[in-house]
């Protein structure tokens, strides 16, 4: 995987949600039912244009390696989890689409995952010009990585 920012497509909220690769090995849900429902078919845009998307979710255990850290993780609800991620084959287009009604929607929330500093309408009308993913990716005003969601709630 690629150090750096990675854009979530969710499915469930239909949001832009910066992610770290923290988000990859821990979680505060217990149940992996919902880790699986929120989480699993949601597409990942890197910013090198590289795209996957989650395939599968296994909660393992209780994380932290000390006595201490895995009391701590019992009382705030945390698993150590792992993440399969598979290669996404996904045209310009669809991507585009993807990314517009994702955005669009993260936009309308009172607090979006992924403020932009230019009007839904101008960044619609950039994104339609890019050609690639890579492209896509930069044209949207990404936080720096320790302002990302690193652990799936």
């Amino acid at each position: 995987m690629d150090a750096g920012v990675i854009l979530m497509l969710a499915n469930s909220e239909e949001a832009v949600i910066p992610i770290n690769e923290g988000l990859f090995h821990i979680s505060q849900f217990l149940c992996q039912k919902r880790l699986t429902q929120k989480y699993c078919e949601n597409i990942l845009l890197y910013s090198n244009g590289k795209i996957q998307k989650i395939s599968n979710i296994r909660v393992v255990g209780v994380f932290g390696n000390s006595v201490l850290e895995r009391i701590c993780c019992f009382l705030n609800s945390t698993k150590r989890i792992e993440v399969d991620l598979e290669d996404f084959n996904i045209g310009i287009d669809d991507l585009f689409n993807r990314v517009r009604v994702c955005l669009k929607n993260d936009l309308a929330s009172p607090d979006p995952y992924l403020p932009q500093e230019k009007s839904f309408d101008s960044i619609s009308s950039y994104l339609s010009l890019a050609k690639d993913a890579s492209d896509i990716y930069s044209l949207l005003v990404v936080p720096n990585i320790e302002d990302c969601l690193d652990v799936m709630v």
